[in-house]
């Protein structure tokens, strides 16, 4: 078995296939982007749920409201994805 060390964690060749072992480092970085993704998802269902107003909004028209809160929604599935995508990155060895 040829294994090499590098900052994108530990490579083993296994029956001529390289197999990425992840580092403590790079497993604690996929433990806190899940813990993020979990947070954002619960905030998302709750925004959903019941959809808030910022402070200083409540006069406003509701269709720009509903489109702050649209925006809303939209910044937090993006975080998600983004989280998401990083740790992909951190598993495939790009990261």
């Amino acid at each position: 078995k040829l294994v090499t060390v590098g900052l994108k964690g530990i490579t083993k060749k296994i029956g001529g296939k390289s197999v990425v072992q992840l580092s403590k480092s790079q497993q604690k970085s996929i433990g806190t982007l899940e813990k993020r993704i979990r947070e954002h998802r619960e905030k998302l269902e709750k925004f959903r749920a019941n959809p808030t107003v910022r402070k200083g909004m409540e006069n406003m028209p509701k269709d720009m409201v509903r489109a702050q809160q649209n925006s809303r929604m939209r910044h937090l599935e993006k975080e998600i994805n983004t989280f998401q995508n990083n740790i992909d990155k951190i598993k495939n060895g790009r990261m």
